[in-house]
């Protein structure tokens, strides 16, 4: 799919749309609805009355198409200095798309240490003392899954090789260009090329956060459904 061409005439969030979750064990896929009520998830045998979104972020995925788009046609994307308006638009591109990322991992955290059953109070304290998507990404997610960040992106590889440490290679390097811009002032990396990467990471992005989810929180809702059937 060429997702510029998509972005003339779609809204990004119907992307996200496309991947549904079961409420009983978790599993995401894009088939798990059918036109009639009841269908049964083909993980769990959980009948699914209705429809339940994985990605509760859509809203940021149509703002990020919306500032794309909004960017100048004219503008050249590998010029030294970009117009005020073309640096505008890929800014906002930039800060959005570095929000969504942290947000796709705050609610795997959460997703996580809800299917292990860990006491609010734990949770709330796990997130402040790694106040940090660095810290959550290096610490806190190897201390809940069992694996490093890294050996989990093997774990969960598409049959693209290398496509998810493409991706996570990105993601610290445009944290950087966001970082310096929000902390520091430095707008020299807010360019029309970084905001094109954004978009072309997008789609990879949405699906390593589904490769996660299946991955470390289905099996863990999958065992509690078969404990209890036992019981």
């Amino acid at each position: 799919m060429d997702i510029f061409e998509f972005m003339k005439h779609g809204n990004l969030s119907s992307i996200g749309m496309q991947y549904e979750i079961c409420p009983e064990c978790s599993a995401v896929a894009y088939d798990l609805y059918a036109p009639i009520a009841g269908i049964e998830c083909r993980s769990c045998g959980k009948p699914i009355h209705s429809h339940r979104w994985f990605f509760q972020d859509l809203l940021l995925l149509d703002l990020i198409r919306e500032a794309y788009n909004s960017i100048p046609e004219s503008g050249d994307a590998n010029q030294a200095y970009p117009h005020d308006a073309e640096r505008t638009h890929a800014a906002a591109v930039i800060v959005l798309f570095c929000t969504l990322k942290e947000l796709l991992l705050l609610r795997f955290m959460y997703s996580l240490m809800n299917a292990k059953e860990l006491a609010d109070p734990i949770q709330e304290r796990l997130v402040a003392d790694n106040n940090t998507h660095e810290k959550r990404r290096r610490k806190l997610f190897p201390s809940l899954v069992g694996v490093s960040w890294d050996d989990a992106l093997l774990a969960v590889e598409t049959e693209e090789p290398a496509e998810f440490s493409s991706l996570d290679k990105f993601l610290e390097e445009i944290t950087n260009v966001r970082n310096e811009f929000v902390h520091k002032g430095i707008f020299a990396h807010l360019d029309v090329l970084n905001a094109k990467q954004c978009v072309l990471f997008l789609v990879p992005l949405l699906e390593l956060y589904v490769r996660l989810n299946n991955r470390y929180v289905h099996p863990i809702r999958l065992d509690a459904i078969r404990k209890k059937n036992l019981s």
